[in-house]
């Protein structure tokens, strides 16, 4: 058994084939490289063929073929930029909407310790809260603070608290966070 190899500027061929098919190669040397392969090495005598590189028809791609790729790169790159686009915006609106309820907790936070204090007045404390938020934040967000009566209980008043937030459009009730609660004054 012997290993030859053939090669040209296209392809490089490593054979593996017996002695017999050697002798055979040798007497027909005259025939092109191709029609060797095929007519002399009968498929019994020939253990392993490896191609090395390019098939001999393949030699580039056409313009046409080129366009055609990019094409189909273009297809499928717009749809992802638009839900990328969309993802982010999402994303901007989920963080706004985010800061907004962390500054009704912590107005209603405050409002509940004010009242625990036992001072009730609403308009010192949203004053107050308006210009946090605008020295913090900007004016992006907005805090409203209301205080409503509910019931007596002995010597205690029940209120309800409604906190609202709201953030850029403030007229759009989507930008808006709203946070109830019951408050005990002693």
């Amino acid at each position: 058994m012997r290993m030859t190899h053939f090669q040209n500027p296209f392809v490089h061929f490593t054979l593996v084939v017996t002695d017999a098919a050697c002798q055979t190669a040798d007497r027909r040397a005259n025939h092109s490289f191709l029609s060797l392969i095929s007519s002399l090495f009968p498929e019994s005598e020939v253990l392993r063929v490896r191609q090395h590189g390019p098939n001999l028809r393949e030699r580039g791609m056409s313009l046409v073929e080129l366009l055609a790729a990019v094409a189909i790169l273009a297809l499928a790159i717009i749809p992802l930029s638009a839900a990328f686009t969309q993802v982010y915006s999402t994303a901007v609106e989920n963080k706004q909407r985010t800061q907004a309820v962390q500054i009704a907790r912590e107005a209603m936070e405050q409002l509940r310790n004010q009242i625990h204090a036992g001072n009730d007045d609403v308009s010192t404390l949203q004053t107050k809260l308006k210009n946090e938020i605008k020295n913090q934040y900007g004016d992006n967000y907005d805090v409203a603070l209301n205080l409503e009566q509910k019931d007596n209980i002995g010597t205690s008043i029940l209120y309800e608290v409604t906190v609202t937030a709201s953030y850029l459009d403030k007229s759009d009730p989507r930008n808006t966070v709203t946070l109830k609660s019951l408050v005990r004054k002693p």
